[in-house]
């Protein structure tokens, strides 16, 4: 049997209830030959007659009786799908799947999801914070929040901030340790670098549009930025990390910003924070109201800046 698709049925139907090719023609507002098509095509894919005919009147089968029954579930199968799809839409309501790193997650994304809960009560949210790359393609999340540079062109990007690392150290740390007045002097300083997978441990400076690469001699490194964070509070050594993650450090100067005339990073490209999802003929309004939410929140500038 071939496929039978679904506006076959609903002719059918249509046909089964007004005994009439010319009828459901002017319904339809095509011509009698185009719905007479229709049912044949029907018939060839089912190996049976459904109807017969003549120039008075159509005349049910006894298999058009069998079918009717399944034709109109079928139907009205479609149409409350597609009404609670409609409803979804309109009323704001359905699963949202975000997928963020870890601490971006915890500090700007979590602390603000019970305020969208109140105002769209009928999103359910399913965060999923990890610090191992999504492929988008992979994946079942509906938006990635990503601090990368800019995605693959195949999906669509929101680029909600472009990340500005700060060289940090505690006022403790910069007590008992030589002045820093140039990238590199950072060899006679003890560094707390993030172990991610970014290759060899290379701080990278650039001023006046020259670039200065410098390899770093690690006291400790770790795979949680947290853990890193508390060391060097506690004066252990430096850190160059982004502006999203040490705004209230550098507010409450537990942490102090050092060589500012340089702009630091660990990348060789600029990182930005991006919201991405798949592209799609029609956004869903469930997608569209989160994503403009946190635009609205983290607002421009964002609001983690710190200069």
């Amino acid at each position: 049997m071939k496929n039978i698709n679904a506006h076959a049925l609903f002719i059918f139907t249509l046909v089964y209830e007004y005994k009439s090719f010319s009828h459901v023609a002017r319904q339809q507002n095509v011509v009698p030959s185009s719905i007479s098509r229709v049912i044949s095509q029907l018939e060839q894919s089912l190996g049976c007659q459904l109807f017969y005919r003549n120039t008075r009147s159509v005349i049910a089968t006894e298999n058009a009786e069998i079918l009717i029954e399944y034709a109109r579930n079928i139907h009205q199968n479609l149409t409350e799908v597609f009404e609670h799809i409609g409803e979804q839409q309109s009323e704001i309501r359905g699963r949202v799947r975000l997928n963020a790193p870890v601490l971006f997650g915890q500090l700007h994304i979590a602390p603000w999801l019970a305020e969208f809960n109140e105002l769209y009560p009928k999103v359910v949210i399913d965060l999923t914070l990890t610090d191992e790359y999504i492929d988008p393609y992979k994946t079942s999340s509906d938006l990635i929040f990503r601090i990368d540079a800019l995605p693959d062109s195949n999906f669509h990007a929101r680029v909600l901030h472009q990340v500005k690392y700060y060289l940090l150290a505690s006022p403790r740390y910069l007590n008992k340790s030589p002045k820093l007045y140039h990238p590199q002097d950072l060899i006679h300083h003890q560094c707390l670098v993030y172990q991610g997978v970014y290759g060899p441990n290379i701080w990278r400076f650039k001023t006046d549009d020259q670039l200065q690469e410098v390899p770093i001699q690690t006291t400790f490194t770790s795979n949680n930025a947290a853990a890193l964070m508390i060391a060097a509070e506690q004066g252990m050594g430096l850190v160059l990390f982004p502006d999203w993650l040490v705004q209230q450090q550098i507010q409450q100067q537990t942490l102090m910003p050092l060589l500012t005339e340089f702009q630091g990073s660990i990348h060789n490209t600029q990182q930005s924070i991006s919201v991405i999802y798949p592209h799609m003929k029609t956004m869903p309004t469930k997608i569209r109201v989160m994503i403009d939410f946190f635009v609205k929140k983290y607002g421009t500038p964002t609001y983690w800046q710190c200069d």
